[in-house]
């Protein structure tokens, strides 16, 4: 009798910690974005910084492990880390690198930590607390919750709490992904799902986030993909749907701001959307420095971004040059890490998507699709937003570690079984 309570209570033990590390995963990922002052965001990221420190102490056999499954994205982590060996900001590329090591490990972590099916759990949960705390934030607390449209002072845009309408637009078209998937999940809450994608786009339209909108939108056009495995089709007919759904996505995207684009092109005027002018004077500085880049987060606080600023409307704007960007992940990591990390990346995100597809076709279940919806947002909102791959801060960063380490551990499971099966197989014995 002693012994059974004694086992009782240690597996009550064993699941109240489990929940408790599960919750502060959760407020982390929750508040890792949030406009919050200053010295109470310090505190948190110096709980996460502990968290991390005692995750990786305790679980650095799996973390290393996980890591040499998916062996260009730890290659392309590296780059990014030893770039501070020719930044041309060395404190900030610094400062970021530790930042970034930080997210990095939290995204391997979660993909050590949790099965798949738990991950989308997870995701789930977060993403439910994100629009209930943003809608409540915005309703409640409308002088935090609600300012001024940059791109039109005469509006108001949502920026729940993130201070800025592209954050929260963002957030919504993770938050939208996740939901939708769960509508053809006979076994989830469909209703609830339904709630969750009408909020969603609903603060989505109320953010005027038009980048992140139409990654939404593509989200919804990818939803026969989801049929299309079921009915056991190829693997290139799934394939096939899924880059003419983001090559339709893109033209859109080119043709909303196509007035922007051909203003500024023409040199008739600029516009505060315009990006032509900052794409044309980053490519002439990639150029002078094509394969290493200038150092992980520190071309924009340099002389060589300062430049660009002086002669486009981003130097009437800005006076702090370091929260720049170049409206294209892309060229901004290009300017960064150079081509030779910028291949990297287009690879790794190449063989992240393959293996996605690649499940789906076998699996055919809720967790893949959900996946593959990510990576179009991901690459949707690449094309003319903030990065969000090798990020110091996103939890779109964390996401995608999670995916990219998660399916390379998945296919090679799958691989080592079948290994196993054929050499235990009959015929094998046989020879």
């Amino acid at each position: 009798m002693e012994l059974s309570t004694r086992v009782n209570s240690n597996a009550h033990g064993i699941s109240l910690l489990k929940a408790s590390e599960t919750g502060i995963i959760i407020f982390f990922l929750l508040f890792g974005e949030a406009s919050i002052p200053s010295s109470i965001k310090a505190l948190i990221q110096l709980a996460n910084y502990i968290f991390v420190a005692i995750v990786l102490v305790g679980q650095w056999k799996k973390i290393a492990y996980v890591m040499t499954r998916d062996v260009s994205l730890t290659l392309l982590i590296l780059i990014n880390l030893l770039s501070v060996f020719w930044s041309v900001n060395i404190s900030r590329t610094l400062r970021l690198d530790i930042a970034f090591i930080r997210i990095t490990l939290m995204g391997v972590y979660l993909t050590t930590r949790y099965c798949l099916k738990d991950q989308v759990r997870l995701i789930s949960w977060v993403s439910g607390l994100l629009v209930v705390i943003n809608l409540f934030v915005c309703v409640v607390f409308p002088s935090y919750g609600i300012g001024v449209n940059p791109n039109d002072a005469t509006k108001l845009a949502w920026t729940g709490i993130y201070g800025f309408k592209q954050f929260l637009g963002r957030i919504m078209a993770l938050t939208a992904s996740i939901f939708i998937a769960h509508l053809l999940n006979k076994d989830s809450n469909r209703w609830l799902a339904l709630v969750g994608v009408i909020f969603s786009i609903a603060m989505l339209l109320l953010s005027d986030s038009k980048t992140y909108l139409i990654a939404t939108v593509v989200c919804i056009l990818l939803l026969p993909i989801y049929k299309i495995a079921k009915q056991r089709a190829t693997l290139r007919a799934i394939m096939l749907f899924f880059v003419l759904v983001i090559v339709v996505a893109t033209g859109y995207l080119v043709a909303v701001n196509i007035q922007t684009i051909s203003t500024n092109f023409l040199g008739k005027g600029e516009s505060f959307n315009g990006r032509t002018p900052i794409w044309t004077l980053a490519i002439q500085k990639l150029m002078d420095r094509p394969w290493l880049g200038y150092g992980y987060g520190a071309f924009w606080p340099s002389e060589f971004g300062e430049e660009i600023a002086r002669e486009t409307w981003i130097g009437r704007n800005f006076t702090d040059l370091s929260t720049l960007h170049a409206h294209n992940t892309f060229l901004e990591i290009g300017l960064e890490i150079g081509l030779i990390g910028l291949t990297l990346l287009l690879f790794n995100i190449t063989m992240v998507l393959r293996r996605v597809f690649k499940l789906l076709h076998l699996f055919k279940t809720l967790e893949f699709f959900w996946m593959l919806e990510f990576l179009a947002i991901q690459l949707v909102g690449s094309m003319s937003e903030q990065p969000t791959y090798l990020s110091p801060y996103h939890i779109y960063w964390i996401i995608y570690v999670m995916i990219a380490f998660s399916t390379a551990r998945e296919l090679s499971r799958i691989k080592q079984k079948l290994g196993y099966i054929n050499e235990n197989s009959p015929s094998s014995q046989h020879l």
